[in-house]
């Protein structure tokens, strides 16, 4: 067994240390801190002394200073936050604290007089709460929280006192203890009998057996049985040693003696258990220390347990307002400023081809070209079976029917919009294999037939130079496929089929003209660099034609280890180990699209045009987030930070009328869109509205503003950019619902920016956009509406006129200067433009 007394060690600044874990066993050992367990799912078996006990969900279990403990599975999956008080943080202000023993056990107690346990799972949901949301001030919230419970523990749990006496008596009893503990640690694999120990200690063997056994709560000989077992689980599961060996080497005179304690202690036999385990230990990371029988736990939504007991009426810090963030910005207009294009203007999206030939989804594209303005569109399923382009006729021979996709082509060409033509799917009469993906059942194959496919490719791109001539299909992007790299889901062959069905796709379309631009591999996880670089390998050993490359970002990951992971800060330092990711860091989009440039530039691809095609802060068409105020500011933060990293930065997508599952049945269900299916704007739609009323010249740009000029107007952005907390970024979804979807946010103030421009010269009208949770934002005028399951005609009338920017207007006349504060909460964006007039 590892350790016996535990140093703990605590962040700086910081009187207690917190962190949740599973337990498979935490060996015997004991430190002089509070330490309370509190249990948030399954059970869990611990020994205090000579106590057993098994907790299940919601129980609480104080352990007192120096108290010899150990924690075992129960064979069921368990759960536990674990709170360590700094004792020198107690002692300093309470020294009578140290001399107290608490008796806090709440299973013991029926659920009908829990209340002075409630009040302890309500302090220990606070001092996460203040961690997780990252308050300015966090150590000062947690001393007060950390000392209302002291004085709960004091005033309530009766505490016993222990005279200076017994202190000695039990710190010379441990000092003891850890000697003999350290003896069994270094002598486990030799024989080892009382007398020796006892030799050394200068006690009787019957005066050390039973001081042994009162402390510990098991016998000498038990003890070092459950050691060496414990030994040979390591030996078993990470070395090729024989059974017999094992035995050996961790002390048992014979094989049958071992298994006979082996199967008491873990209910099967030796080579058993290497079965059961082995493939986990075959993953732990090779070289890893030791973990002291901490399991980290993967992401989960399992923390009702804890957060129910948050909102107790009890008086404490963590509810107050925080004060404003407040910065100055001078700006001198003379001065002169730097090229500032509008790249996030390059793309936009919608789901599938034929999702473009509805009308509501038109009438909404119309709008948003009349508004914004994108040059191209990118969409899945030019080759759909509903696009019905490619059939056989009476002889079996291959036909193709180009009706939907002039249909379709016409109206972006009315709406001035191109295509950035991703070539998928498979159709049927050319497929490999039945695969398909999404409710509209896209065919994932690879062609049966390569000639019937760049052939079909070749038959496309002739008629649309037919039709709308070769000067405006060169100005198009030819996009091979969708996310190959996601085997099995987007793409049924291998990556060398795709590689192949990429070369053959490329040349036949360098065919017709080599200034037609094709590029991909629209990779759905550019994190794993391997997968492209192997791509750029190919191209460029085959001499295969490559004009542009093209990937896509999403921040939410299942893997830590494939993208930017945010892990700084002291809630990170606590608990960074326990959890699986879920969202990357707040600036994942930006650092993830400046490392594919890096790794792009370092090849002989460098010079080539750089493509996001699908960008978004989830991958799911049913992420409540999408809807809310937070889109707007993550948006407008991730396109200015991401200038130059990208040549554009497409947005999954424009519309909800979106369906690669069936249609969602709220008027807000999490989608993907600027706008709901209704036509509806979110926060999200005005971002881009905001943004492209922004200048061709930079003047200024920080953290959270950037001032821009166009002639002699300028523009002033600004926006308060609050990214999830801790445990929404690591998977616990249980702060969303259909009408709240604010609690998951860290905890930030207002900001007050002080602006000021120096310079002006003439008379301007300003104009103020604000943007935030009460202008502007279609889902919480929703919810204050009632949150309507349908929504009528009318209120798809009133919420069309209401969610709008709140905008105000006044004339400055003949002014060198212009000084304004602008306040944002949480989420808000305010846009201020000064236009010369006469």
């Amino acid at each position: 067994m590892q350790g016996n007394y535990e140093l703990i060690e605590y962040q700086v600044g910081l009187p207690v240390r917190i962190f949740v874990h599973r337990v498979n066993e935490v060996e015997l050992h004991w430190h002089n801190e509070l330490e309370i367990i509190f249990v948030l799912k399954g059970t869990v078996s611990m020994k205090v002394g000579q106590d057993h006990y098994v907790l299940k969900e919601k129980d609480i279990l104080l352990i007192n200073r120096n108290e010899v403990h150990s924690t075992y599975q129960t064979g069921e999956d368990n759960l536990l936050l674990a709170f360590q008080i700094n004792s020198k943080f107690c002692s300093s202000y309470y020294p009578e604290l140290g001399k107290m023993a608490f008796d806090v056990k709440s299973f013991l107690i029926d659920d009908h007089n829990q209340e002075r346990f409630d009040k302890i799972r309500h302090y220990l949901a606070n001092m996460m709460w203040v961690l997780n949301k990252k308050i300015e001030g966090t150590p000062f919230q947690l001393v007060i929280l950390v000392n209302s419970l002291l004085q709960h523990l004091v005033q309530y749990f009766n505490p016993t006192f222990i005279d200076d006496g017994n202190v000695k008596s039990r710190k010379k009893n441990l000092e003891r203890l850890d000697r003999i503990i350290k003896y069994v640690d270094e002598h486990y694999a030799q024989k080892i009998s009382l007398q020796e120990i006892s030799n050394q200690e200068y006690l009787s063997v019957y005066y050390l057996s039973h001081f042994f056994k009162d402390h510990v709560g098991i016998s000498f000989q038990e003890y070092v049985v459950q050691k060496r077992l414990q030994m040979s689980v390591e030996l078993l599961l990470h070395s090729d040693k024989t059974i017999t060996e094992i035995a050996a080497n961790c002390g048992f005179s014979d094989s049958k003696l071992f298994y006979k304690h082996f199967k008491k202690k873990y209910k099967c036999k030796p080579l058993e258990y290497k079965q059961l385990h082995s493939e986990k230990a075959h993953h732990q990371e090779e070289g890893a220390p030791p973990r002291k029988g901490y399991l980290d736990i993967e992401h989960t939504a399992i923390f009702e347990n804890l957060f129910a007991y948050q909102q107790m009426e009890v008086e404490g810090p963590f509810h107050a307002s925080l004060p404003p963030e407040e910065k100055s910005v001078v700006v001198h207009l003379k001065l002169e400023g730097k090229p500032f294009a509008h790249y996030w203007r390059k793309l936009v999206t919608f789901g599938r081809a034929a999702e473009g030939m509805r009308e509501n989804l038109r009438n909404q594209l119309r709008e948003i070209q009349k508004e914004i303005g994108f040059e191209y569109v990118r969409f899945h399923g030019i080759f759909n079976d509903d696009m019905m382009v490619c059939n056989r006729n009476a002889q079996g021979e291959i036909v193709y029917n180009w009706t939907y996709v002039d249909q379709l082509f016409d109206f972006l060409q009315e709406i001035g919009m191109k295509p950035f033509l991703e070539l998928s799917f498979m159709p049927s009469e050319l497929k490999k294999s039945d695969e398909t993906v999404f409710w509209w059942r896209g065919n994932i194959s690879p062609p049966a037939d390569m000639q019937q496919w760049t052939a079909l490719v070749t038959a496309l791109i002739k008629h649309c130079v037919n039709r709308y001539g070769m000067k405006e299909v060169r100005s198009w992007y030819f996009e091979v496929w969708n996310e190959p790299d996601y085997e099995g889901i987007f793409w049924g062959g291998s990556k060398e089929e795709y590689f192949e069905l990429y070369k053959q796709t490329a040349t036949a379309i360098h065919a017709i003209s080599t200034q037609f631009r094709v590029g991909g591999p629209g990779i759905a996880f550019p994190s794993q660099l391997g997968w492209m670089k192997d791509f750029l390998h190919h191209c460029d050993s085959h001499q295969v034609p490559l004009d542009f490359i093209s990937y896509h970002i999403y921040c939410e990951h299942d893997d830590r280890e494939d993208g930017i992971i945010e892990t700084s800060g002291m809630f990170d330092e606590m608990m960074r180990d326990s959890y699986g990711s879920h969202y990357c860091g707040r600036h994942h989009t930006s650092e993830l699209a400046k490392r594919m440039k890096e790794t792009i530039g370092a090849s002989s691809a460098k010079t080539l045009e750089l493509h996001t095609t699908e960008w978004n802060v989830s991958h799911s068409s049913r992420n409540l987030i999408q809807d809310t105020a937070f889109m707007a500011p993550f948006i407008i933060s991730n396109v200015l930070k991401s200038v130059d990293a990208v040549d554009s930065l497409g947005y999954w997508t424009c519309s909800d009328i979106f369906e690669e599952f069936k249609a969602g049945l709220s008027p807000f269900h999490g989608g993907f869109g600027l706008m709901n299916h209704d036509g509806i704007k979110k926060s999200s739609y005005f971002a881009y509205y905001l943004l492209s009323k922004l200048g061709e010249e930079l003047l200024e740009q920080g953290e959270d503003y950037i001032v821009t000029k166009r002639n002699g107007d300028i523009q002033i952005l600004a926006y308060h950019y609050v990214y999830f907390d801790y445990f929404f970024r690591n998977g616990d979804q249980t702060g969303l619902s259909q009408t709240e979807r604010y609690s998951v946010y860290e905890e930030c103030p207002p900001k007050r920016i002080k602006i000021r421009l120096k310079g002006l010269q003439g008379t301007y009208r300003v104009t103020t956009y604000v943007l935030n949770r009460e202008h502007g934002s279609a889902f919480d005028e929703w919810v204050r509406m009632g949150a309507p399951a349908e929504l009528t005609g009318e209120f798809v009338s009133y919420l069309k006129k209401k969610a709008y920017p709140q905008m105000n207007m006044v004339v400055l006349h003949d002014s060198e200067e212009f000084e304004t504060i602008v306040q944002l909460p949480a989420h808000g964006v305010e846009l201020i433009v000064l236009e010369q007039v006469i």
